[in-house]
């Protein structure tokens, strides 16, 4: 449940609807890192699919900025099976953006019409559900930009979201920081003490991740208010060391899991534990998702947020076998 955000739901459901009965258009989120933008993407996802809508799901990676069509390509890939459906030139110009066509050049135009036209072919409606869009690859970017500015009427909606001061793809939308009252309740939502949430609400500074940070560093007797909180309580909030903190304790092949999962997103746990030569049961598995690290989804590792993606990329660096260098 999104707590203070009534008019951004309101807003969305009419915009859905619309998607649905064949509109289209794009919606851009901007906010602050803990904002809570990625909290209201996946609600959004999850009304899309429950509106039988078919809904793709793109996301920027600061490994990947630099690499072109890194995320147009998590567009374009669940339709490679049925590609051979298309023209030979949108084809082609498609099967360009994954690396698997000829080698001949291709502008701009030619790939945004071509995912367009993949996009509207579609049986159902589409929702295309872009999270943090700063760290999309310029090429990526810049066709889902002109593919954006023509999706009237067609049964195609954009929702994006990302760090003020960086792309914006269709209308914008501020997301700003949750009054108190948005805080305590997401607080009693997480099992904390009335008494406590007011006391935590008022440390998480208008951002969610930071509420769900402090949280998480506290135990059960914490929590209830059987017992003192820490002080200063804002150092659990430094979500970077905490979540650092949270997943060198996991298991090594649960470790090991988790960085397999931010490296390579669209792989399965199956296939991350066959690559990785270890057992892919829940001892490797709950760990991280008890913790709410992760969910399962789909036989996927979903990540909580992309700052928990980030710093499971980062400790799997920092803990590279001996003799292995890092890459530059």
């Amino acid at each position: 449940m999104l707590h203070g955000r009534d008019a951004v739901i309101s807003m969305v459901r009419r915009w859905l609807d619309g998607v649905g009965k064949g509109a289209g258009g794009a919606i851009h989120l901007v906010g602050v890192a803990g904002v809570g933008k990625s909290a209201t993407l996946t609600w959004a996802a999850e009304q899309a699919e429950s509106r039988r809508m078919r809904v793709l799901r793109v996301s920027g990676h600061p490994e990947e900025s630099n690499v072109a069509w890194s995320g147009l390509s998590q567009i374009v890939t669940p339709f490679l099976a049925t590609l051979d459906q298309f023209d030979e030139r949108p084809r082609q110009v498609l099967l360009r953006t994954l690396r698997l066509g000829d080698d001949g050049e291709v502008d701009d135009v030619s790939i945004g019409m071509a995912v367009l036209l993949m996009l509207t072919r579609s049986d159902e409606s589409v929702t295309v559900v872009i999270d943090d869009v700063q760290w999309l690859d310029p090429e990526s970017l810049r066709v889902l930009s002109f593919v954006a500015r023509r999706l009237n009427a067609t049964g195609v909606g954009f929702l994006s979201a990302g760090h003020p001061g960086t792309a914006i793809i269709g209308q914008r939308v501020d997301l700003d920081a949750l009054d108190q009252a948005a805080l305590r309740a997401i607080a009693r939502d997480r099992g904390v003490a009335a008494a406590v949430a007011e006391v935590l609400a008022e440390q998480a500074e208008g951002l969610p991740l930071v509420l769900d940070q402090i949280i998480a560093g506290l135990d059960a007797d914490q929590r209830s208010g059987r017992r003192p909180l820490p002080e200063p309580i804002a150092e659990i909030a430094r979500v970077d060391l905490a979540l650092a903190g949270r997943i060198s304790s996991l298991p090594t092949d649960a470790r090991a899991v988790l960085a397999a999962a931010a490296l390579a997103p669209w792989a399965d746990v199956e296939t991350i534990a066959e690559l990785l030569g270890i057992d892919g049961s829940d001892a490797a598995i709950a760990p991280p998702v008890d913790r709410g690290l992760v969910t399962l989804t789909d036989g996927r590792l979903v990540f909580a947020h992309p700052t928990v993606r980030t710093a499971a990329a980062q400790v799997s660096l920092e803990e590279r076998p001996p003799g292995v260098a890092r890459r530059r």
